[in-house]
């Protein structure tokens, strides 16, 4: 039960984030590319389904410790599988990155990619400490036995 308010708290905070934080400056943006020829021309339901798909983004994107403790709980991949492949997941990363964020701009998508880095060094910390308990659990049952 404490998984599911945990995965309900990440949500919140990722979809906090972007409201606070990520969204401000990506509408700032795209406003900014108006000219005396160029008007921006929003509709209320653009502009609110735009919001909306940004806040889920980052809500479903913060559940990634949870992601990579469940796999790491479930014994598909050892949390030094993630520390090897650190790179490949930082690329990953800064791919989801500019593809999730609505501004081209290097700003907008450290926003994102900076926390989900942060995110994945959690989810490899709760890996670890799954296996360890893991290993105790495994030793203590055996010297009982």
């Amino acid at each position: 039960m404490s998984i599911l308010w945990v995965a309900i708290l990440l949500f919140y905070l990722g979809a906090s984030f972007c409201y606070f934080i990520t969204l401000p400056f990506g509408i700032r943006f795209l406003i900014g590319y108006q000219s005396a020829h160029l008007k921006p021309m929003i509709s209320v339901g653009k502009y609110v389904s735009f919001c909306a798909g940004f806040i889920l983004a980052f809500g479903l994107v913060f559940e990634l410790p949870l992601i990579v403790a469940l796999l790491s709980y479930l014994r598909i991949v050892r949390a030094s599988f993630f520390s090897q492949k650190r790179r490949y997941a930082i690329l990953l990363i800064a791919i989801l990155s500019a593809v999730l964020t609505p501004t081209p701009d290097v700003f907008n998508m450290a926003l994102m990619g900076g926390p989900l880095y942060v995110l994945f060094e959690i989810g490899v910390l709760l890996a670890r400490i799954i296996e360890r308990n893991r290993k105790k659990k495994e030793v203590s049952s055996a010297g009982i036995s």
